[in-house]
């Protein structure tokens, strides 16, 4: 309940819901191309795809 207060709650189901999304080999691929300048569209669109599958945007917020 002291979790929920001081809004832990949200946070801890926020990193619940990114690593159900998340995929370490294409996290270190896109790793790789920040760090040599190489970021496109397309990675940015991957990025705001991997986004949208976490949910509507007022509930990853909220």
């Amino acid at each position: 309940m002291a979790d929920r207060i001081l809004g832990m709650g949200d946070v801890l189901t926020l990193i619940e819901k990114a690593q159900a999304n998340f995929d370490a080999e294409q996290a270190a691929k896109l790793n790789k191309k920040i760090r040599q300048a190489d970021f496109n569209l397309e990675d940015f669109l991957d990025q705001m795809q991997q986004v949208r599958k976490m949910g509507p945007l007022e509930q990853v917020l909220g």
